[in-house]
Protein backbone atom coordinates (compact mmCIF):
# COMPACT_ATOMS: atom_id res chain seq x y z
CA UNK A 1 0.00 0.00 0.00
CA UNK A 2 2.92 2.36 0.73
CA UNK A 3 4.23 1.85 -2.81
CA UNK A 4 0.77 2.56 -4.24
CA UNK A 5 0.42 5.69 -2.08
CA UNK A 6 3.81 6.98 -3.25
CA UNK A 7 2.95 6.24 -6.88
CA UNK A 8 -0.38 8.08 -6.54
CA UNK A 9 1.48 11.07 -5.06
CA UNK A 10 4.01 11.03 -7.95
CA UNK A 11 1.21 10.79 -10.53
CA UNK A 12 -0.53 13.79 -8.97
CA UNK A 13 2.72 15.77 -8.64
CA UNK A 14 3.43 15.28 -12.35
CA UNK A 15 -0.15 16.36 -13.12
CA UNK A 16 0.56 19.54 -11.11
CA UNK A 17 3.53 20.26 -13.39
CA UNK A 18 1.44 19.56 -16.51
CA UNK A 19 -1.35 21.76 -15.13
CA UNK A 20 1.11 24.65 -14.73
CA UNK A 21 1.97 24.18 -18.39
CA UNK A 22 -1.58 23.69 -19.71
CA UNK A 23 -3.43 26.16 -17.49
CA UNK A 24 -0.80 28.91 -17.19
CA UNK A 25 1.71 28.87 -20.03
CA UNK A 26 -0.64 27.63 -22.77
CA UNK A 27 -2.97 30.47 -21.74
CA UNK A 28 0.03 32.83 -21.89
CA UNK A 29 0.81 31.48 -25.37
CA UNK A 30 -2.67 32.42 -26.57
CA UNK A 31 -2.06 35.91 -25.22
CA UNK A 32 1.34 36.06 -26.95
CA UNK A 33 -0.24 35.24 -30.33
CA UNK A 34 -3.43 37.27 -29.93
CA UNK A 35 -4.09 40.53 -28.13
CA UNK A 36 -6.64 41.98 -25.71
CA UNK A 37 -10.25 40.82 -25.89
CA UNK A 38 -9.51 38.45 -28.80
CA UNK A 39 -7.16 36.45 -26.57
CA UNK A 40 -9.83 36.15 -23.85
CA UNK A 41 -12.43 35.03 -26.41
CA UNK A 42 -10.15 32.29 -27.76
CA UNK A 43 -9.08 31.20 -24.27
CA UNK A 44 -12.73 31.04 -23.20
CA UNK A 45 -13.77 29.04 -26.29
CA UNK A 46 -10.81 26.69 -25.82
CA UNK A 47 -11.73 25.89 -22.23
CA UNK A 48 -15.48 25.78 -22.96
CA UNK A 49 -14.85 23.00 -25.49
CA UNK A 50 -12.41 21.20 -23.17
CA UNK A 51 -14.75 21.28 -20.17
CA UNK A 52 -17.76 20.23 -22.25
CA UNK A 53 -15.76 17.20 -23.43
CA UNK A 54 -14.71 16.51 -19.82
CA UNK A 55 -18.33 16.50 -18.59
CA UNK A 56 -19.62 14.22 -21.36
CA UNK A 57 -16.62 11.89 -20.99
CA UNK A 58 -17.15 11.56 -17.24
CA UNK A 59 -20.65 10.25 -17.79
CA UNK A 60 -19.62 7.90 -20.62
CA UNK A 61 -16.61 6.59 -18.70
CA UNK A 62 -18.50 6.19 -15.40
CA UNK A 63 -18.62 2.40 -15.32
CA UNK A 64 -15.01 1.99 -16.47
CA UNK A 65 -13.73 4.52 -13.94
CA UNK A 66 -15.54 2.63 -11.17
CA UNK A 67 -14.42 -0.89 -12.14
CA UNK A 68 -11.08 -0.35 -13.88
CA UNK A 69 -9.68 3.09 -12.97
CA UNK A 70 -6.04 2.11 -13.56
CA UNK A 71 -6.73 1.52 -17.26
CA UNK A 72 -8.18 5.04 -17.58
CA UNK A 73 -5.18 6.52 -15.75
CA UNK A 74 -2.84 4.96 -18.31
CA UNK A 75 -5.15 6.10 -21.12
CA UNK A 76 -4.99 9.66 -19.79
CA UNK A 77 -1.19 9.62 -20.08
CA UNK A 78 -1.46 8.54 -23.72
CA UNK A 79 -3.92 11.31 -24.66
CA UNK A 80 -1.92 13.92 -22.72
CA UNK A 81 1.02 12.91 -24.89
CA UNK A 82 -1.12 13.28 -28.04
CA UNK A 83 -2.18 16.77 -26.88
CA UNK A 84 1.43 17.82 -26.31
CA UNK A 85 2.50 16.41 -29.67
CA UNK A 86 -0.21 18.38 -31.54
CA UNK A 87 0.74 21.58 -29.66
CA UNK A 88 4.36 20.90 -30.65
CA UNK A 89 3.60 20.42 -34.34
CA UNK A 90 0.60 22.70 -35.00
CA UNK A 91 -0.38 26.35 -34.59
CA UNK A 92 -2.21 26.54 -31.26
CA UNK A 93 -4.74 29.15 -32.43
CA UNK A 94 -5.57 27.45 -35.74
CA UNK A 95 -5.96 24.01 -34.16
CA UNK A 96 -7.43 25.08 -30.81
CA UNK A 97 -10.61 22.99 -31.31
CA UNK A 98 -8.96 19.54 -31.79
CA UNK A 99 -6.41 20.39 -29.08
CA UNK A 100 -9.25 21.29 -26.67
CA UNK A 101 -11.17 18.08 -27.47
CA UNK A 102 -8.20 15.73 -26.95
CA UNK A 103 -7.00 17.67 -23.90
CA UNK A 104 -10.51 17.51 -22.40
CA UNK A 105 -10.71 13.75 -22.92
CA UNK A 106 -7.27 13.21 -21.36
CA UNK A 107 -8.30 15.28 -18.32
CA UNK A 108 -11.54 13.30 -17.97
CA UNK A 109 -9.62 10.02 -18.08
CA UNK A 110 -7.18 11.29 -15.47
CA UNK A 111 -9.53 12.76 -12.90
CA UNK A 112 -12.17 10.00 -13.19
CA UNK A 113 -9.44 7.43 -12.55
CA UNK A 114 -7.23 9.22 -10.00
CA UNK A 115 -10.05 10.23 -7.66
CA UNK A 116 -11.52 6.72 -7.75
CA UNK A 117 -8.12 5.13 -7.10
CA UNK A 118 -7.66 7.35 -4.04
CA UNK A 119 -11.23 6.64 -2.93
CA UNK A 120 -10.99 2.84 -3.37
CA UNK A 121 -7.38 2.17 -2.32
CA UNK A 122 -7.13 4.44 0.74
CA UNK A 123 -9.41 4.28 3.79
CA UNK A 124 -10.85 7.42 5.44
CA UNK A 125 -8.06 7.80 8.02
CA UNK A 126 -5.34 7.43 5.37
CA UNK A 127 -7.12 9.78 2.93
CA UNK A 128 -6.76 12.74 5.31
CA UNK A 129 -3.02 12.14 5.76
CA UNK A 130 -2.57 11.47 2.04
CA UNK A 131 -4.48 14.62 1.02
CA UNK A 132 -2.32 16.77 3.31
CA UNK A 133 0.92 15.07 2.20
CA UNK A 134 -0.01 15.18 -1.49
CA UNK A 135 -1.15 18.78 -1.12
CA UNK A 136 2.21 19.72 0.44
CA UNK A 137 4.13 17.95 -2.35
CA UNK A 138 2.01 19.68 -5.00
CA UNK A 139 2.62 23.07 -3.40
CA UNK A 140 6.38 22.43 -3.40
CA UNK A 141 6.12 21.48 -7.08
CA UNK A 142 4.08 24.65 -7.60
CA UNK A 143 6.91 26.57 -5.91
CA UNK A 144 9.74 25.12 -8.00
CA UNK A 145 8.28 24.77 -11.48
CA UNK A 146 6.57 28.09 -12.39
CA UNK A 147 9.79 30.11 -12.16
CA UNK A 148 11.74 27.24 -13.74
CA UNK A 149 9.34 27.03 -16.66
CA UNK A 150 9.14 30.81 -16.97
CA UNK A 151 12.94 31.17 -17.01
CA UNK A 152 13.33 28.29 -19.47
CA UNK A 153 10.70 29.83 -21.74
CA UNK A 154 12.51 33.18 -21.73
CA UNK A 155 15.80 31.68 -23.00
CA UNK A 156 14.43 28.95 -25.31
CA UNK A 157 11.00 28.58 -26.92
CA UNK A 158 7.51 27.28 -26.26
CA UNK A 159 8.24 24.29 -28.56
CA UNK A 160 11.26 23.20 -26.49
CA UNK A 161 9.23 23.60 -23.29
CA UNK A 162 6.60 21.26 -24.78
CA UNK A 163 9.31 18.64 -25.45
CA UNK A 164 10.32 18.85 -21.76
CA UNK A 165 6.68 18.28 -20.79
CA UNK A 166 6.65 15.11 -22.90
CA UNK A 167 9.70 13.86 -20.97
CA UNK A 168 8.02 14.63 -17.62
CA UNK A 169 4.89 12.82 -18.82
CA UNK A 170 6.99 9.64 -19.14
CA UNK A 171 7.54 9.75 -15.35
CA UNK A 172 3.77 9.78 -14.81
CA UNK A 173 3.38 6.80 -17.13
CA UNK A 174 5.90 4.70 -15.15
CA UNK A 175 4.28 5.63 -11.81
CA UNK A 176 0.80 4.77 -13.14
CA UNK A 177 1.99 1.29 -14.20
CA UNK A 178 3.40 0.63 -10.71
CA UNK A 179 0.06 1.36 -8.95
CA UNK A 180 -1.34 -1.89 -7.58
CA UNK A 181 -5.03 -1.90 -8.50
CA UNK A 182 -7.05 -4.82 -9.81
CA UNK A 183 -10.16 -4.65 -11.98
CA UNK A 184 -13.25 -4.65 -9.71
CA UNK A 185 -15.89 -6.75 -11.47
CA UNK A 186 -17.75 -7.41 -8.21
CA UNK A 187 -18.78 -3.77 -7.78
CA UNK A 188 -22.33 -2.74 -8.58
CA UNK A 189 -22.75 -1.32 -12.09
CA UNK A 190 -22.29 2.46 -12.29
CA UNK A 191 -25.69 4.14 -11.92
CA UNK A 192 -25.56 7.92 -11.64
CA UNK A 193 -29.35 8.40 -11.80
CA UNK A 194 -29.92 6.00 -8.89
CA UNK A 195 -27.29 7.82 -6.82
CA UNK A 196 -28.79 11.26 -7.47
CA UNK A 197 -32.28 10.01 -6.57
CA UNK A 198 -31.01 8.55 -3.31
CA UNK A 199 -29.09 11.74 -2.57
CA UNK A 200 -32.37 13.67 -2.35
CA UNK A 201 -33.52 11.69 0.69
CA UNK A 202 -30.23 11.39 2.60
CA UNK A 203 -28.98 13.91 5.14
CA UNK A 204 -25.32 14.37 4.27
CA UNK A 205 -22.60 17.00 3.94
CA UNK A 206 -22.20 15.99 0.33
CA UNK A 207 -24.63 18.63 -0.96
CA UNK A 208 -22.71 21.38 0.85
CA UNK A 209 -19.51 19.96 -0.62
CA UNK A 210 -20.93 20.17 -4.15
CA UNK A 211 -21.58 23.87 -3.56
CA UNK A 212 -17.99 24.32 -2.36
CA UNK A 213 -16.74 22.41 -5.42
CA UNK A 214 -18.70 24.78 -7.70
CA UNK A 215 -16.94 27.77 -6.10
CA UNK A 216 -13.56 26.03 -6.19
CA UNK A 217 -13.91 25.48 -9.95
CA UNK A 218 -14.71 29.16 -10.60
CA UNK A 219 -11.67 30.27 -8.60
CA UNK A 220 -9.34 27.61 -9.97
CA UNK A 221 -10.26 28.12 -13.61
CA UNK A 222 -11.77 31.54 -14.35
CA UNK A 223 -9.99 33.65 -11.72
CA UNK A 224 -6.57 32.08 -12.29
CA UNK A 225 -6.79 32.64 -16.06
CA UNK A 226 -7.74 36.28 -15.52
CA UNK A 227 -4.82 36.80 -13.14
CA UNK A 228 -2.44 35.34 -15.75
CA UNK A 229 -3.76 37.89 -18.28
CA UNK A 230 -3.49 40.75 -15.76
CA UNK A 231 0.15 39.85 -14.98
CA UNK A 232 0.98 39.72 -18.70
CA UNK A 233 -0.68 43.12 -19.22
CA UNK A 234 1.21 44.62 -16.26
CA UNK A 235 4.65 43.09 -16.87
CA UNK A 236 4.57 41.53 -20.38
CA UNK A 237 6.93 38.70 -19.36
CA UNK A 238 6.62 34.92 -18.96
CA UNK A 239 9.56 34.99 -16.56
CA UNK A 240 7.79 37.52 -14.33
CA UNK A 241 4.66 35.37 -14.47
CA UNK A 242 6.63 32.31 -13.36
CA UNK A 243 8.52 34.26 -10.67
CA UNK A 244 5.33 35.61 -9.10
CA UNK A 245 3.71 32.15 -9.16
CA UNK A 246 6.76 30.75 -7.38
CA UNK A 247 6.95 33.48 -4.74
CA UNK A 248 3.34 33.03 -3.71
CA UNK A 249 3.64 29.25 -3.86
CA UNK A 250 5.93 29.60 -0.83
CA UNK A 251 3.02 31.00 1.18
CA UNK A 252 0.73 28.20 0.00
CA UNK A 253 3.29 25.62 1.22
CA UNK A 254 3.28 27.28 4.66
CA UNK A 255 -0.52 27.30 4.71
CA UNK A 256 -0.77 23.57 3.93
CA UNK A 257 1.93 22.76 6.50
CA UNK A 258 0.14 24.84 9.17
CA UNK A 259 -3.22 23.17 8.50
CA UNK A 260 -1.53 19.78 8.78
CA UNK A 261 -0.37 20.66 12.31
CA UNK A 262 -3.59 22.23 13.63
CA UNK A 263 -6.94 20.89 14.77
CA UNK A 264 -9.48 21.59 12.01
CA UNK A 265 -12.10 22.79 14.49
CA UNK A 266 -9.75 25.58 15.63
CA UNK A 267 -9.73 26.89 12.06
CA UNK A 268 -13.51 26.75 11.60
CA UNK A 269 -14.30 30.33 12.61
CA UNK A 270 -11.38 32.01 10.83
CA UNK A 271 -11.98 30.31 7.45
CA UNK A 272 -14.97 32.48 6.52
CA UNK A 273 -13.34 35.66 7.89
CA UNK A 274 -10.18 35.17 5.83
CA UNK A 275 -12.23 34.45 2.70
CA UNK A 276 -14.11 37.75 3.14
CA UNK A 277 -10.83 39.64 3.59
CA UNK A 278 -9.41 37.95 0.47
CA UNK A 279 -12.56 38.89 -1.47
CA UNK A 280 -12.28 42.54 -0.36
CA UNK A 281 -8.60 42.61 -1.41
CA UNK A 282 -9.60 41.34 -4.87
CA UNK A 283 -12.21 44.12 -5.18
CA UNK A 284 -9.54 46.68 -4.17
CA UNK A 285 -7.20 45.23 -6.80
CA UNK A 286 -9.92 45.42 -9.45
CA UNK A 287 -10.56 49.08 -8.62
CA UNK A 288 -6.88 50.05 -8.69
CA UNK A 289 -4.82 47.61 -10.75
CA UNK A 290 -1.20 48.19 -9.73
CA UNK A 291 1.73 46.31 -8.20
CA UNK A 292 0.85 47.16 -4.58
CA UNK A 293 -2.79 46.06 -4.73
CA UNK A 294 -1.78 42.97 -6.70
CA UNK A 295 0.76 41.86 -4.08
CA UNK A 296 -1.70 42.44 -1.22
CA UNK A 297 -4.45 40.51 -3.04
CA UNK A 298 -2.14 37.67 -4.08
CA UNK A 299 -0.76 37.30 -0.55
CA UNK A 300 -4.22 37.16 1.06
CA UNK A 301 -5.79 34.99 -1.64
CA UNK A 302 -2.89 32.52 -1.52
CA UNK A 303 -3.44 32.02 2.21
CA UNK A 304 -7.22 31.80 1.78
CA UNK A 305 -7.58 29.76 -1.40
CA UNK A 306 -4.75 27.34 -0.53
CA UNK A 307 -6.39 26.62 2.82
CA UNK A 308 -9.85 26.21 1.32
CA UNK A 309 -8.45 23.89 -1.38
CA UNK A 310 -6.92 21.60 1.29
CA UNK A 311 -10.24 21.27 3.11
CA UNK A 312 -12.03 20.81 -0.22
CA UNK A 313 -9.67 17.96 -1.15
CA UNK A 314 -10.15 16.17 2.17
CA UNK A 315 -13.94 16.46 2.34
CA UNK A 316 -14.23 15.30 -1.26
CA UNK A 317 -13.42 11.80 0.02
CA UNK A 318 -14.96 12.04 3.52
CA UNK A 319 -18.38 13.64 2.98
CA UNK A 320 -20.50 10.70 1.75
CA UNK A 321 -21.53 9.07 5.02
CA UNK A 322 -22.46 5.41 5.56
CA UNK A 323 -25.73 5.53 3.59
CA UNK A 324 -23.92 6.51 0.40
CA UNK A 325 -20.72 4.53 0.97
CA UNK A 326 -21.36 2.18 -1.97
CA UNK A 327 -21.67 5.10 -4.42
CA UNK A 328 -18.06 6.33 -4.34
CA UNK A 329 -17.70 6.09 -8.13
CA UNK A 330 -20.97 7.93 -8.75
CA UNK A 331 -19.99 10.59 -6.19
CA UNK A 332 -16.63 11.27 -7.86
CA UNK A 333 -18.34 11.56 -11.24
CA UNK A 334 -20.91 13.96 -9.78
CA UNK A 335 -18.08 16.08 -8.32
CA UNK A 336 -16.50 16.39 -11.75
CA UNK A 337 -19.88 17.22 -13.35
CA UNK A 338 -20.26 20.00 -10.76
CA UNK A 339 -16.75 21.21 -11.60
CA UNK A 340 -17.53 21.07 -15.31
CA UNK A 341 -20.84 22.89 -14.95
CA UNK A 342 -19.13 25.62 -12.94
CA UNK A 343 -16.37 26.04 -15.51
CA UNK A 344 -18.81 26.08 -18.43
CA UNK A 345 -20.85 28.72 -16.61
CA UNK A 346 -17.73 30.77 -15.88
CA UNK A 347 -16.28 30.72 -19.39
CA UNK A 348 -19.72 31.35 -20.95
CA UNK A 349 -19.94 34.41 -18.71
CA UNK A 350 -16.51 35.52 -19.91
CA UNK A 351 -17.60 35.27 -23.56
CA UNK A 352 -20.82 37.15 -22.75
CA UNK A 353 -18.92 39.93 -20.97
CA UNK A 354 -16.41 40.25 -23.82
CA UNK A 355 -19.31 40.98 -26.18
CA UNK A 356 -20.00 44.18 -24.21
CA UNK A 357 -18.42 47.22 -25.86
CA UNK A 358 -15.80 47.99 -23.23
CA UNK A 359 -12.03 47.98 -22.85
CA UNK A 360 -10.20 44.92 -21.55
CA UNK A 361 -9.46 46.73 -18.24
CA UNK A 362 -13.18 47.44 -17.62
CA UNK A 363 -13.98 43.82 -18.47
CA UNK A 364 -11.35 42.57 -16.01
CA UNK A 365 -12.61 44.85 -13.23
CA UNK A 366 -16.21 43.57 -13.55
CA UNK A 367 -15.18 39.90 -13.69
CA UNK A 368 -12.73 40.17 -10.76
CA UNK A 369 -15.47 41.72 -8.57
CA UNK A 370 -17.78 38.77 -9.36
CA UNK A 371 -14.97 36.35 -8.42
CA UNK A 372 -14.55 38.17 -5.08
CA UNK A 373 -18.11 37.23 -4.12
CA UNK A 374 -17.41 33.59 -5.06
CA UNK A 375 -14.35 33.50 -2.75
CA UNK A 376 -16.48 34.63 0.21
CA UNK A 377 -19.20 32.05 -0.60
CA UNK A 378 -16.53 29.34 -0.88
CA UNK A 379 -15.26 30.16 2.62
CA UNK A 380 -18.79 30.04 4.05
CA UNK A 381 -19.48 26.57 2.59
CA UNK A 382 -16.13 25.14 3.76
CA UNK A 383 -16.89 26.49 7.26
CA UNK A 384 -20.13 24.46 7.24
CA UNK A 385 -18.18 21.30 6.34
CA UNK A 386 -15.64 21.58 9.17
CA UNK A 387 -16.90 19.52 12.12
Amino acid sequence: MKKTTRCLAIVQAVMTVLSIYFYTFVVAQFYEVLVGIDAIVYISKYFLIAYAVIMVSFILLGNTSKKNPKFLLELSVFFSGVTLFIILRADIVTFYIPIAIIFGFSQACYYSSYTNLVSFLLNDSVVKKYSLMSGLVNKIVGFVFPITIGAYLEVTSFEKLTVVMLAILAVQFVASILINSEKKENLETFNLVKYLKKLKFVKSDVKTFYGAAFCDAIIGSILEKLIVIVVLIMYNSSFTLGTLETIFAIFSILVVYTIKKLDFLKLKNCVFTISIIAGISLICFSIAINTTTFIVYKFLSTICVSGLAVFNSIYRYNCLGKQLETYKGEHQTTVEIVYGTSRLFGFSLLILLTSVDASIIVFLKITLCLCAVIIALYGYLIKKLIK
